[in-house]
C-alpha cells in the first residue's frame, strides 16, 4: 500500500512469471505503467483487491504485456491514461471480476483492449469513465465477452464500449 515506482507500484515483474492470490493492492502509483501491478510474464492473478491505484499512462490496476488469467478481482477506482482497472496488450482472460468507478483519461475506463485475444467471463463493469470506452475500449483485437454487464459507464464516445482500428468485440 503506498508504493511508488516507474513501472509496477505495487509489484514489479521482469521477465518472471507471477501468482499471486488474495491480496490488495491499494494507493501503489507507477509513473509509467502498471499501478498495481506490472508484468511482461505470464502471470495468474486471483481474489485481490485493487483500489486507488494509479498510472501515469496504462494499466491503473494491472498492466501485462505477456498473457494472464484474472479471477474474482475487484478494480475500484483506478487511474491510467489508458486502461484505469486494466490494460491488455496481450490475450489474456478475465473471469468474475468487478471493475467500478475506475477513470481513464483517453481510452477504457475500467479495461482497454489491443494486438490480442482478451476473453472476459462474468465481469461486471460499472461506473467507469474515459473520453472513449468509459466500460471498455478495443483496440486492433478481437475481445470476447460472454455474461457480462455494462451499467452506468459514461464517455464522450462509448459509455459502455468504444472500439477503433478493427477493435471487433
Amino acid at each position: 500500500s503506498g508504493n511508488a515506482s516507474t513501472y509496477g507500484g505495487g509489484i514489479y515483474g521482469n521477465n518472471s512469471d507471477i501468482i499471486v492470490s488474495k491480496c490488495t493492492f491499494n494507493s501503489n502509483f507507477a509513473k509509467n505503467t502498471g499501478g498495481g501491478i506490472f508484468s511482461d510474464h505470464q502471470c495468474e492473478i486471483s481474489d485481490c483487491n485493487f483500489t486507488e491505484n494509479i498510472a501515469e499512462i496504462s494499466g491503473g490496476g494491472i498492466y501485462n504485456s505477456s498473457s494472464h488469467a484474472v479471477t474474482s478481482c475487484n478494480f475500484i477506482n483506478n487511474y491510467a491514461s489508458k486502461g484505469g482497472g486494466i490494460y491488455n496488450p496481450a490475450s489474456s482472460t478475465i473471469t468474475n471480476c468487478t471493475f467500478r468507478k475506475n477513470s481513464a483519461k483517453d481510452y477504457g475506463g475500467g479495461a482497454f483492449n489491443t494486438n490480442g485475444k482478451p476473453i472476459f467471463i462474468n465481469c461486471t463493469f460499472e461506473k467507469n469513465t474515459a473520453e472513449n470506452g468509459g466500460g471498455m475500449s478495443n483496440n486492433s483485437c478481437t475481445t470476447m465477452l460472454t455474461d457480462c454487464l455494462f451499467i452506468e459507464n459514461t464517455s464522450t464516445n462509448g459509455g459502455g464500449m468504444y472500439n477503433f482500428t478493427n477493435g471487433n468485440p
